[in-house]
């Protein structure tokens, strides 16, 4: 069989290429809705205070802040955008597994763990499933922030957003835009073993699929399965917190008397204590 002459080879190259464009197609829009599955394992970082349950969830037209307990806290912060006018954002809480140990609130566009006060926008009110509202200004991202009740725990919860999350999302080949791609690499290979340079034509191509495979390929990489270890001893003060709390404050959904809490709080400190 002859070989394919160069300028042979560089028509094939700009046609495989002009394929591959034509199955490039925009990701299609997502609806502007996010569920989030989440846990904690008691690996999470701290801060110092948490905010206080006082059983009134916030709507767009009130959220006052309801105050803080000071009592350590685990927390996890997820970030949402504002890409339009102010708007009010609904959250729809499920605490799953965590029964009454974790808590949702929103902020807008920063969280600081020193300051629970600054920028809060809304919370869940009563540690319990169910929705709460609030408004972010114009342009804003916003962060919905889990806290721990009683210290670390180990637990899953979940909620729903009206919103999409901050990241961009990375570029996507169509299906038969993949498929091309994985042709036209094919086709280069052939090529390269049938002669011994490259034209700049092909260089270019293969330069082109490797763009857009890699981000294409890169959800098919294994995710690291070894979680971050538990902190049993403080999880289990954890436990007794709770416990404390419900049982003896009367605090199930909400924090009903803080005289109490802060006696079963000072329980939890020392029981952390003797963790070291």
């Amino acid at each position: 069989m002859r070989h394919m002459t160069s300028g042979a080879m560089r028509a094939a190259a700009a046609a495989t290429a002009l394929l591959l464009l034509g199955g490039l197609s925009p990701a299609p829009a997502a609806a502007a809705t996010t569920t989030v599955n989440a846990s904690f394992n008691g690996s999470e970082p701290e801060m110092p205070q948490r905010l206080f349950r006082d059983g009134s969830d916030s709507t767009c037209d009130s959220a006052p802040f309801p105050g803080i307990f000071d009592s350590p806290s685990s927390y996890r912060t997820f970030p949402f955008c504002n890409p339009g006018p102010d708007t009010c954002f609904t959250v729809d809480f499920e605490n799953g597994t965590c029964d009454i140990d974790v808590h949702l609130e929103a902020y807008a566009n920063r969280f600081d763990p020193n300051d629970l006060a600054a920028n809060y926008i809304g919370d869940v009110g009563s540690t319990e499933d169910g929705p709460f509202s609030f408004v972010v200004p114009a342009g804003q991202k916003f962060l919905v922030v889990a806290q721990t009740n009683f210290g670390p725990v180990d637990c899953q919860y979940s909620f729903t957003v009206n919103a999409m999350t901050c990241a961009a999302p990375a570029p996507a080949l169509s299906g038969w835009g993949a498929a091309l791609a994985l042709a036209g690499l094919a086709l280069i290979g052939g090529l390269a073993l049938r002669r011994t340079r490259l034209t700049l034509a092909a260089l270019a191509l293969l330069a082109t699929l490797a763009a857009f495979a890699g981000p294409a390929a890169a959800p098919l990489a294994a995710a690291d399965p070894t979680p971050a270890p538990a902190r049993l001893c403080d999880l289990d003060c954890g436990v007794q917190y709770k416990t404390c709390a419900r049982e003896t404050c009367d605090s199930d959904e909400a924090d009903s008397n803080v005289a109490c809490l802060k006696t079963c709080r000072d329980a939890f400190l020392d029981c952390r204590a003797g963790c070291d």
